[in-house]
């Protein structure tokens, strides 16, 4: 088995834990199972994720028109608003360090600090 065979068979590991596969390819990925400890690790893993969306039922199986309207920009402002919280912790840091220490260390960090001050 080459790799692209490999990977393409890893990636059948959560379509199996939701009984998306034909029986055919059930089989194929159950085989595979029992020769690739790898794989048999990554499904061990994911064995409980399949149990908890068994668990949501139908919301789990939603269609597009139950995705709320603004959900992309819902979550691009929450990225947003984490990376500058992020950002803001870091500048804190710096500052709090005194801008002699942040400034003799080289990279980008240090730039940053010193274009914020």
């Amino acid at each position: 088995m080459n790799e692209s065979e490999h990977r393409e068979l890893r990636e059948m590991l959560g379509a199996l834990l939701l009984g998306e596969l034909s029986p055919d390819e059930a089989a194929l990925v159950r085989n595979h199972l029992e020769i690739c400890a790898e794989c048999r690790a990554e499904h061990d893993l994911l064995v409980p994720v399949s149990r908890e969306l068994a668990l949501l039922g139908p919301l789990a199986a939603g269609t597009a028109d139950q995705v709320p309207a603004d959900l992309g920009h819902r979550v691009t402002t929450a990225v947003a608003a984490e990376r500058s919280t992020r950002r803001r912790g870091r500048l804190a840091f710096a500052r709090h360090c005194g801008g002699t220490a942040v400034r003799r260390r080289r990279g980008s960090s240090a730039r940053m600090v010193e274009r914020f001050r």
